[in-house]
């Protein structure tokens, strides 16, 4: 960026909504911070269909309608926006199907030896091979460090001739599954 970090008020909601969610290729604070998932999972068609019921609504329940999000938009002011568990459920389970990385992590790298040492070489080899099998995004290995770091902090070391995460291991992977 080109200036200083600065607190942006919140003045409005984006809302997006389609028939297939967005492929996430980074995972950072940004998504998980911006995003919340709500599924629409009904559909009132066919038998389920109330005819006239936007006017039978609007007729019979229109004021009491009006004076709910009215209330609700009180609310809202004084206490902000509570997620519904359904919705924070909905979403933590989107953003664990798209931590690439993550799945990554739990196939391939074993974290139980804490004195374990891998280079960030090694690291990668193990992660382009496995990316590659899943038709995922390698990108460098650079981005992985800086991701495995996130992760893990303070477990990074420069040595003299190489670089390793310290409790990092690459699992041997059997050859004939």
């Amino acid at each position: 960026m080109n200036g200083n970090f600065f607190d942006f008020p919140m003045t409005a909601k984006l809302v997006v909504y389609g028939n297939e969610l967005p492929i996430l290729t980074s995972l950072d604070d940004a998504w998980r911070d911006r995003m919340l998932f709500l599924y629409f999972n009904q559909q009132f068609t066919g038998k389920r269909a109330i005819k006239g019921l936007k006017e039978d609504l609007i007729a019979r329940e229109g004021p009491g309608i009006l004076a709910w999000a009215a209330q609700g938009s009180v609310t809202w002011y004084a206490e902000g926006l509570v997620v519904p568990p359904e919705i924070t459920a909905a979403t933590n389970a989107y953003m664990a199907e798209q931590d690439v990385r993550g799945r990554w992590l739990a196939e391939c790298i074993d974290t139980s030896n804490p004195s374990a040492e891998t280079t960030t070489i090694a690291l990668f080899e193990s992660w382009s091979r496995w990316a590659e099998s899943e038709k995922e995004y390698v990108g460098t290995p650079t981005a992985l460090t800086r991701e495995l770091n996130k992760r893990f902090p303070g477990k990074y070391q420069k040595r003299e001739k190489c670089r390793v995460f310290i409790g990092l291991k690459v699992r041997e992977v059997d050859a004939s599954i």
